[in-house]
């Protein structure tokens, strides 16, 4: 699980090939963007559960590059 969010990687699960091994590194960078992380746990019993944390205000560098641009 520790490459899972890396790009062009995929399960080993048998008879599956379709896909590029991009979605969970695609959704592990917006969510960085945003100041969030993405969190994977999977168990036999529980199976996989994907944990996500965004703040709820936005990232600091985010309001100080806005702020910083002349207005039109």
């Amino acid at each position: 699980m520790r490459v899972l969010f890396e790009p062009f990687r995929r399960g080993t699960q048998q008879g599956r090939s379709d896909g590029l091994g991009l979605g969970l590194y695609i959704a592990h960078q917006i969510v960085a963007a945003h100041g969030g992380s993405i969190e994977v746990s999977s168990t036999a019993r529980d199976g996989t559960r994907f944990t996500l944390h965004l703040p709820r205000s936005p990232i600091r560098e985010a309001r100080t590059e806005t702020a910083a641009q002349p207005s039109g």
